[in-house]
């Protein structure tokens, strides 16, 4: 079970999350649990693939940027069509093939309060490979409806003036002598106790960006970044979200039934000096989640904006947390993935963490560290130490600095890893600098995997590869299916048939390679301006967003709109592909050659006596942390 996260994450999340929690309000939607049949259509909704998965051996699971997907055993690739799958991309895609189970989320950008941010649109899960689904919305809370009560004096009588329910924030207002609710707060009750929780009441950044079932007491955890860590029983006819406390920022260990009174779970920002006091916690903001059953114990491991947290959970289904940080030897607080590797015949998996630095002040920032005696001891693997390559006068190229600086021989800082995956005795670390690989008995020595020109040339880098300069792409997921490896990336999935050297991969080159863009498919919807990838991730060079029309017309104008319709970029779109479609590309900036700001856009072609119009997400990247 490996868990990758979707890169959409840089520019949606903020560690900030105090207006969204309670200044946006709506009321939780009811959730339906009907089945539906299996339905597919032929293609991928995105061409950006953010996770793969294996299924009974032979087919694979996709979670993209526009949607889920699958990979027969023959090649074909699909796209399922059920409405009772989550809206938008899959920032979480985990299956759990002995259970016939598949878990998905998703999440789509919204603008609220003038800003685009990232919204949830819930869970689904099947119990029969993809067959039927069934869903649950984005968890939100309820405020409690306190009684509408009057009495004579509430403050002299409170034994005919109670509340209720009194225990859920409910209180007197003496003015006017009616009962009210009081503040954001709702009660959890947990492992025995009344402890106050933060009452998430928005979508808005409300994101399940990681998954992971027990499959021996049929719960599902969700790691919900705003809106917390929970769980529901997967097999009731109707699942009831359930919040599960975490310990608090200066907190170490926080048992069951032992959370002290001042508890309060609040995701937001705590107390900044010179700031206001939002009274939040770090450890609340809940980004991954990982569920085993070894040692004879039920483990979650659930990472934050805070380091790790281990839980160990009784036969009652409550949970006694242990919690780690950076002070531990963590390479960094913000944990982004959690991955577990089984090493030989241990009794306990080895247990890594992807992470990376919200404050860049982490001794190791955008690192990798693991435990192999479930959390007593940590060890931290630097980063990724390769250095880009201009092979026509050997200058150090810094990927994620401008083009026109490669020259200046800016220092290499490191690879950023977004997720981790094991295939016999080699690891490998998807990252924004392309594919690492290294023996599982020498993570310290890190190769970095070259893809071949052609491959290079289908992903669009056509101009980078003449050159020399540009020999890699981002990559986001990796996995191995009966000898053919495949490749994640924004531009595509690629794959390598390495039958006779799967565990080679330094000899790949000599393999063949092969590759599927969503953006080559034959168009069948004539009425829809087709965009890939959307949301599209501007890179400092060479990425363009990808535009098709199916249209008897061989020419027409694309104009391009922020948010607020003034235009940013007009040009002509008068390439037609194989397959007959009116295509034109964009590279994200503007008139005046600058890069537009991350937000939503309006694309409108006209073409002929037609006007098309669809909406664009991009996605800024700039050099550092996101």
């Amino acid at each position: 079970m490996i868990s990758t996260k979707w890169y959409i994450v840089f520019i949606f999340i903020s560690l900030s999350f105090s207006k969204y929690l309670t200044d946006y309000k709506v009321d939780s939607v009811e959730s339906n649990f009907e089945y539906r049949n299996r339905e597919l259509t032929s293609g991928l909704s995105s061409q950006s693939i953010v996770d793969l998965r294996i299924l009974n051996d032979q087919s694979i699971i996709i979670g993209t940027s526009g949607g889920l997907g699958l990979l027969d055993s023959k090649m074909n690739f699909y796209s399922f069509n059920d409405d009772k799958l989550p809206d938008g991309g899959n920032p979480a895609l985990e299956v759990y093939e002995n259970d016939n189970l598949i878990i998905v989320s998703g999440v789509e950008t919204v603008n609220f309060l003038n800003e685009d941010v990232s919204s949830g649109t819930g869970i689904s899960w099947s119990t029969d490979n993809g067959a039927s689904w069934k869903y649950m919305p984005q968890p939100q809370d309820i405020l409690p409806v306190c009684a509408e009560l009057t009495c004579d004096n509430p403050l002299n009588s409170p034994e005919e003036c109670e509340c209720s329910p009194a225990a859920s924030g409910c209180s007197w207002d003496v003015p006017s002598q009616t009962c009210s609710q009081v503040g954001n707060n709702i009660v959890v009750s947990w492992g025995g106790q009344n402890l106050s929780s933060l009452a998430i009441q928005t979508s808005a950044k409300n994101v399940t960006y990681d998954v992971s079932a027990d499959t021996i007491n049929k719960y599902i955890y969700t790691a919900n970044w705003a809106g917390m860590l929970r769980r529901f029983k997967y097999t009731d006819d109707n699942p009831i979200w359930e919040i599960i406390p975490l310990p608090m920022d200066n907190q170490l260990t926080a048992d069951c039934g032992s959370f002290p009174s001042s508890y309060v779970y609040n995701p937001v920002d705590p107390q900044i000096s010179g700031n206001l006091n939002y009274g939040g916690n770090h450890n609340h903001k809940v980004f991954s989640v990982y569920t085993e059953f070894y040692d004879d114990q039920m483990y979650i491991w659930a990472g934050t904006a805070d380091g790790v947290n281990k839980g160990i959970m009784d036969d009652n289904g409550c949970i006694d947390w242990v919690h780690y940080t950076s002070l531990d030897g963590l390479g960094g607080n913000w944990i982004i993935d959690i991955v577990p590797q089984y090493i030989n015949d241990s009794v306990n998996p080895r247990i890594w963490l992807v992470s990376w630095d919200r404050e860049e002040t982490a001794p190791h920032p955008n690192s990798l560290t693991y435990t192999d005696d479930n959390g007593i001891s940590w060890i931290t693997v630097d980063q990724f130490s390769e250095e880009f390559i201009d092979l026509n006068n050997n200058n150090i190229y810094d990927q994620e600095d401008s083009f026109e600086d490669y020259n200046n021989n800016n220092n290499y800082d490191g690879a950023t890893p977004y997720s981790l995956y094991f295939s016999s005795d080699i690891l490998y670390a998807s990252t924004n600098r392309g594919l690492f690989y290294a023996s599982i008995d020498d993570v310290l020595n890190w190769e970095r995997l070259e893809f071949p020109s052609q491959i290079l040339n289908v992903l669009d880098y056509n101009q980078n590869v003449e050159s020399g300069i540009f020999t890699q792409t981002k990559v986001y997921t990796s996995l191995n299916r009966n000898q053919t490896f495949f490749i994640g990336t924004p531009q595509g999935l690629i794959w390598v048939e390495a039958e006779n050297n799967i565990n080679n991969p330094y000899l790949w080159n000599e393999e063949i390679w092969d590759s599927f863009i969503a953006s080559n498919q034959n168009i069948v919807d004539k009425n829809k301006l087709h965009i890939w990838p959307n949301p599209f991730f501007i890179e400092n060079i060479y990425t363009n967003v990808d535009f098709q029309f199916k249209t008897n017309n061989n020419s027409g104008k694309m104009k391009i709109y922020d948010f607020s319709m003034d235009l940013v970029d007009s040009f002509d779109c008068d390439k037609i592909n194989d397959y007959g479609n009116l295509e034109c590309t964009w590279d994200g900036r503007n008139k005046n050659n600058i890069k537009v700001a991350n937000g939503v856009y309006f694309c409108k072609l006209k073409t002929g006596n037609t006007e098309v119009w669809e909406k664009l997400m991009v996605i800024n990247a700039t050099k550092g942390h996101y």
